[in-house]
This record gives C-alpha cells, sequence and structure tokens, in this order.
C-alpha cells in the first residue's frame, strides 16, 4: 500500500512537471522575452487591420528598455460575435514568412484539388495557433484557432478571408 501511495505521487509529480514544461515549450518567443525577470518591457502595439469582424493583426514590438533588446512579431486576436471575450496569440518574426509560405500553398495548391478521402492541412505556431482547411462532404472548409488548447478561440473562415489574412500578414511583415 504505502509502495503505491509512493507511485502515485511521484506519478503526480512528473505528470505536473511535464505539463509545465510543455505551457513553456508552446510560448512564443515574445511572450518568453516578454516574462524574463529583472527587465523593463516595453510593449508597442502597430494596428495593421482586421479579417471579417472577429480576427484583427496588429504588429508587436517588445523592448527591454534596461538591456536595449528587442523582439517583435504579429498578435492575431480573434473575438467571436457570440462572446464578449476575445483570445490572442502571437507569431514570431521568425514564423511569419512561413506561416505566409503556408497560406500561399494552400490557397494555390490544396483548394484546387477535389481529394477522394478525408484530407486535413494544418499550419501550427510555437504558441498554438493553428490554421488551415480539411476536405469535408465535397468542399474544402478552412479555419482559424487561436489557441489550441481553446475550444472558443476557432472559427471558420472563407477562403476569401484565408487570402485577406495572407495579405494583412504581408502588410504586418513589412512593419517589422
Amino acid at each position: 500500500m504505502k509502495h503505491t501511495q509512493v507511485f502515485l505521487l511521484l506519478l503526480s509529480m512528473f505528470m505536473n512537471t511535464s505539463s509545465m514544461a510543455q505551457q513553456a515549450n508552446s510560448q512564443s518567443n515574445i511572450e518568453k522575452f516578454s516574462s524574463n525577470s529583472g527587465t523593463l518591457i516595453e510593449k508597442e502595439f502597430i494596428p495593421v487591420g482586421s479579417v471579417n469582424k472577429e480576427i484583427k493583426i496588429q504588429v508587436i514590438l517588445v523592448s527591454d528598455l534596461i538591456s536595449t533588446q528587442r523582439v517583435s512579431g504579429i498578435q492575431v486576436e480573434y473575438k467571436s460575435k457570440y462572446s464578449t471575450n476575445s483570445t490572442s496569440t502571437f507569431l514570431d518574426k521568425d514564423e511569419i514568412n512561413a506561416f505566409i509560405n503556408a497560406l500561399g500553398i494552400i490557397k494555390d495548391q490544396i483548394i484546387v484539388n477535389s481529394p477522394k478521402n478525408y484530407k486535413e492541412v494544418i499550419f501550427s505556431s510555437r504558441s498554438g495557433f493553428r490554421t488551415g482547411c480539411y476536405w469535408d462532404k465535397g468542399k474544402w472548409v478552412s479555419f482559424i484557432q487561436v489557441n489550441k488548447r481553446d475550444s472558443k478561440s476557432y472559427a471558420f473562415i472563407t477562403i476569401e478571408e484565408l487570402t485577406q489574412l495572407s495579405d494583412q500578414l504581408i502588410k504586418a511583415s513589412k512593419k517589422l
């Protein structure tokens, strides 16, 4: 009985540590930089535009005023028309071109085909942002999910809105 209790205690500690490590690994560089201790952090948000009325794109510039180090990226905010809450995430500067390329591949190579079987294509950022499309009942369905652990941050978007998202990201990348 005592061995079982010790085993359960150790298992509980391992699961908690593993969960904390996973959460730390799913942070963007912007989030990691902003949470460093011994820093004086300044954040500047530069509006870029929106996709429909629910998805807002901003450039974020984060500076440590003590060390003068700086990181930048894009903030994607989603506010559902069914809720008063919003959810946001960050795409680091080094992820933006990959994301723009992924959207181009989806538009130019994926959605022009009609597969026989179920298929899904998903881009993921290190912070848990996801976007992509899947083949369902004879048509492509595209989506955006600001936080992969939050089902309320999931929204369906049209292929045209996927193009608008790409355009907004290109516009934002020029402001970094």
